[in-house]
């Protein structure tokens, strides 16, 4: 399921929903279009990428709103997932899921995010 996602209240992006991955992660492209590049001292995560492969990537904080639902301070992987689909701005992985109660609704072509009770 693709979604169209607010990065930093300021750049729309076309996310793939993507359940079995742990984490957010965004083109670089993306991140120029927000004005911002990665820091040399970057943080690195481990993500697993389409292909099944295990890598290493630099990371930011950034903060990624899908309709209603916001997760600030969200540390996104920053990688170009899929360079064969160059609309597909990155994933929205389970770090971002996670905090919601997540519906899909196949037929409406519709995913519903509720919070979660804290």
């Amino acid at each position: 399921m693709l979604v169209h996602a607010r990065v930093n209240r300021s750049q729309g992006a076309l996310l793939l929903v993507d359940t079995g991955a742990g984490s957010t992660v965004i083109r670089p492209l993306l991140l120029e279009r927000l004005g911002m590049s990665v820091p040399a001292n970057a943080p690195r995560r481990r993500v697993m990428i389409p292909s099944g492969l295990t890598i290493e990537v630099p990371s930011v904080m950034l903060s990624v709103q899908v309709g209603d639902a916001s997760v600030e301070n969200l540390e996104v992987g920053v990688f170009d997932v899929a360079p064969h689909a160059p609309d597909l701005d990155g994933f929205l992985g389970a770090d971002f899921l996670q905090r919601f109660k997540v519906t899909f609704e196949r037929t409406a072509r519709r995913m519903t995010l509720e919070p979660l009770p804290r």
